[in-house]
């Protein structure tokens, strides 16, 4: 690939970088007026807006947005799976507005200097990660649902409360993976759906 292609795709990185960047903000400040199914859709547009720029980043060599994008990624996940949307504080809020700013500085500092780590690119990644690590504080890790042993049959409302609280995020997980499937990357789909 010569100098001309190579900045051309930069260009269009750095093009959908900002329209996915700006869609996530637009879909933040929308969702403290919006009900549960439109929070659960901008939740939605923008874990796969995350999800863009990581695999785009990735596929660049901008390793520090993939990384950062990857952080806020999860962040959603957390969102999506963890919390009670319908009761969203605006300081969830403005801690993922404060996500989306430094995942857009990471960006305009990877594309300036190559992807180099610079002391403003170490306080970002770090910002980022700790962003991370107060939704894992706040929100806790899932716990896996207990096994029933043979000889221990689930009652009616054990059943009730898988269905509700267990699987949503199993078929969001599901649906996120079929969602971005393609033939080059079949085997990896497989490999996650296994794991689901």
């Amino acid at each position: 690939m010569n100098d001309d292609d190579l900045n051309e795709l930069i260009d269009a990185f750095t093009a959908e970088t900002s329209e996915f960047l700006q869609s996530m903000e637009t879909h933040l400040l929308a969702m403290e007026g919006a009900d549960l199914k439109g929070r659960q859709a901008a939740v939605k547009e923008m874990f796969r807006a995350a999800h863009s720029i990581k695999g785009a980043g990735s596929m660049l060599g901008f390793q520090n947005v993939s990384a950062a994008a990857h952080t806020l990624e999860d962040c959603f996940v957390i969102l999506r799976d963890r919390t009670d949307l319908s009761a969203l504080e605006p300081v969830t809020v403005s801690v993922l507005l404060q996500g989306v700013d430094i995942l857009k500085k990471i960006a305009t500092e990877a594309i300036q200097h190559s992807d180099v780590i610079t002391p403003d690119q170490t306080e970002n990644l770090e910002a980022i990660a700790q962003i991370h690590a107060q939704f894992e504080h706040q929100y806790g890790k899932p716990e896996p649902p207990p096994v029933p042993t043979v000889s221990q049959s689930p009652a009616p409302e054990t059943l009730k409360l898988i269905f509700e609280h267990e699987l949503p995020p199993i078929f969001n997980r599901l649906e996120t993976e079929l969602s971005q499937a393609s033939e080059a990357d079949l085997a990896k789909s497989v490999t996650a759906l296994n794991q689901v």
